[in-house]
């Protein structure tokens, strides 16, 4: 991963995007393949379907002298199990 900005050469800190859940609960924002399809229970909408889609968690490196971000979904970051 690049170390520095490539908008004006400062230096990138390594971090993460977090995203609320279920009761406001922070966690972890993911990326996940392919395009979004709605999952039905009774008939409405139950929230994306991810089910035997890869995932990978989104690390995120912030420009401390600019404060542009660049977002990775590394190989090394999956976090789906195959089949979950």
């Amino acid at each position: 991963m690049q170390t520095f900005c490539g908008e004006c050469g400062g230096t990138m800190q390594m971090g993460y995007t977090a995203d609320r859940g279920d009761y406001s609960v922070a966690a972890q924002a993911f990326w996940v393949e392919g395009e979004p399809q709605m999952s039905k229970f009774l008939g409405m909408n139950a929230g994306l379907n991810i089910k035997d889609r890869a995932r990978y968690d989104i690390v995120t490196l912030r420009c401390e002298k600019c404060g542009v971000l660049k977002s990775y979904a590394r190989p090394e970051d999956r976090c789906d199990r195959p089949g979950e």
